[in-house]
């Protein structure tokens, strides 16, 4: 990646990939950065594949209570109706997030959804 070069999936990102971001905080660039706490850089994997579809009881993945696939680009994501999700911060700490907490996060130009 050229330096410089917004890292997917930042705001920054949607002139090259058109890839829109519901917030504007971007990642974190070190341990030190004060986002390093509160913007998740791994997450379990919970989408939707239908278009612009921001609700999470739609999406398959997480820790799934119900069956179910759908494939999402390379992967195929497994079961629906998720208790949750693990987010992981580049501080080390991690949380273990219910329904109530995970929100869109970021929609790709092929209609794909991410939530976490």
């Amino acid at each position: 990646m050229p330096a410089g070069a917004p890292l997917f999936p930042s705001p920054g990102f949607a002139s090259v990939g058109g890839t829109q971001t519901r917030t504007t905080d971007g990642w974190p660039t070190t341990v030190h950065d004060n986002r390093a706490s509160t913007q998740p850089i791994i997450t379990d994997l919970l989408t939707t594949t239908a278009g612009p579809d921001h609700s999470t009881p739609h999406a398959f993945g997480g820790h799934p209570t119900a069956g179910g696939q759908t494939n999402s680009g390379v992967w195929k994501v497994y079961g629906r109706s998720t208790v949750g999700i693990n987010r992981g911060y580049a501080d080390g700490h991690v949380e273990q997030s219910p329904p109530g907490q995970i929100l869109w996060q970021h929609q790709g130009a092929s209609a794909c959804t991410q939530f976490y």
